[in-house]
């Protein structure tokens, strides 16, 4: 947290019945929880925007599987003699 977003954070607890002390304490840990939730937010979104592009991926793989499939049968029915 920068001076300045610190000052400004303390502004907005000025009117609280805390010491300058105090407020500065709270101020700081509710940044590193914020920080800390953003972290774990951004994790779990790769995580799930990874999960999804593998499955996307299985399921690519299993349409072009059966498409294959269905086409090389289309040909051995039309090839046989």
């Amino acid at each position: 947290m920068t001076p300045d977003q610190q000052k400004e954070l303390l502004t907005y607890t000025s009117d609280w019945n805390m010491t300058h002390e105090n407020r500065v304490l709270y101020v700081e840990q509710v940044w590193a929880m914020a920080e800390i939730g953003m972290d774990r937010y951004f994790d779990e979104f790769e995580e799930a925007k990874a999960v999804k592009k593998k499955k996307l991926a299985n399921s690519e793989e299993r349409i072009v599987g059966q498409c294959k499939g269905s086409l090389l049968e289309d040909f051995e029915s039309t090839t046989k003699h």
